[in-house]
């Protein structure tokens, strides 16, 4: 029942803030509006006969948008609304001062619509507690712990639904009592990202890039700020590296295999090939995270495609940690393909792969 009722709060806000943008877009003064045409078709030309094109232009008025600002917040609503109906969670107007800010590792509240979202996630998984074992289990070994105290770590994932990179930060968090102020994940794609990090609250200091796939990248014309943000986001990255906080070394949690898992009408994993796995481990461990642990993980049932999840299992299962300390190129490079392996060989039950791995 409460979630019926807040579903129906939810339309009303996005029905009410719908009407806002389309008055705004009535009363607009026709000079403005048309400078604000011409300029974002020259950033974005695909928006024009959108059939978000009205709505994008009015939240634009509505909020006073630059034509830059606005055709960044296009780019991004109209490749996840054309995927999924999703207007709730993209119909706030983003500027880029919010991407840079995010960039430079924003920390998010744990509170979501009211609720501890950590706590909430735990809910959600049926077999946490085997998982908290698991986890406390690896800890225990004097070599691990002695790595995590010393230096600085990197956990690499495969991407298995929305919430798993937080539920890893979940597993981390309970099973070593580690601060979350400790702990940061890498996200994108940037636009979306603040609104992402409010979904997933509790993650730490969220860190956000631009993913190289057909929904992250910014239109051509937008690539010195695509260029800027990532910059952004590799000088926070090395700065964690080279400077421990007084909790200790910091711990990076990245997904490198882009997006969430896709199913054809018979269910079957749908893999697309997702390029620069490999290169973003390698310049991982070029900048500063020579130990990296690969955790691979799928779930059945929980924590996939929704921000409110559903009760289910969630599969996890961790590698050795590697190190490139003291390699030279070549060795760092198959290095990064062993770690690569050791996700793969996760995510396998009776031969068959459960979760997304493109390299």
């Amino acid at each position: 029942i409460k979630a019926r009722a807040f579903g129906r709060y939810l339309n009303y806000i996005t029905e009410r803030q719908e009407k806002m943008a389309y008055r705004a877009l009535e009363q607009a003064n026709p000079q403005k509006l048309s400078y604000l045409r011409e300029r974002v078709r020259n950033y974005l030309a695909s928006l024009d006969g959108s059939e978000y094109e009205r709505l994008i232009y009015g939240m634009a008025l509505l909020y006073d948008l630059d034509p830059v600002d606005t055709a960044i917040n296009a780019h991004y609503w109209m490749q996840t609304l054309t995927r999924e109906e999703v207007r709730t969670r993209l119909l706030l107007p983003w500027k880029r001062e919010d991407v840079f800010m995010a960039a430079q590792g924003i920390r998010m509240s744990r509170t979501f619509f009211c609720m501890d979202k950590l706590e909430f996630i735990r809910k959600k998984v049926l077999n946490h507690g085997e998982n908290i074992q698991k986890m406390r289990d690896f800890w225990r070994s004097r070599d691990n712990l002695s790595v995590l105290y010393k230096e600085p770590l990197m956990i690499v994932s495969n991407h298995s639904g929305w919430q798993n990179l937080p539920y890893i930060l979940a597993l981390l968090h309970e099973s070593l009592g580690c601060s979350l102020s400790r702990i940061s994940t890498i996200i994108g794609p940037a636009v979306a990202n603040l609104q992402a990090g409010r979904e997933v609250a509790g993650m730490g200091n969220l860190i956000t890039v631009i993913p190289s796939t057909e929904h992250g990248s910014l239109p051509e014309n937008l690539k010195d700020i695509e260029k800027t943000i990532k910059q952004e986001a590799w000088n926070r990255l090395k700065d964690l590296a080279q400077k421990p906080g007084p909790a200790g070394p910091n711990i990076v949690i990245m997904c490198p295999f882009g997006t969430t898992d896709k199913r054809d009408s018979n269910g079957e994993i749908s893999l697309k090939n997702k390029r620069g796995a490999r290169a973003a481990i390698l310049s991982a461990m070029r900048s500063g995270y020579e130990n990296i642990l690969p955790i691979s993980t799928y779930d059945e049932g929980a924590l996939s495609g929704t921000s409110w999840g559903q009760k289910g299992t969630v599969n996890i299962e961790l590698s050795a940690i590697y190190s490139c300390k003291g390699l030279r190129d070549k060795k760092i490079k198959e290095q990064s393909k062993k770690i690569l392996e050791a996700i793969r060989a996760g995510i396998k039950k009776d031969g068959k792969e459960m979760a997304q791995f493109a390299d």
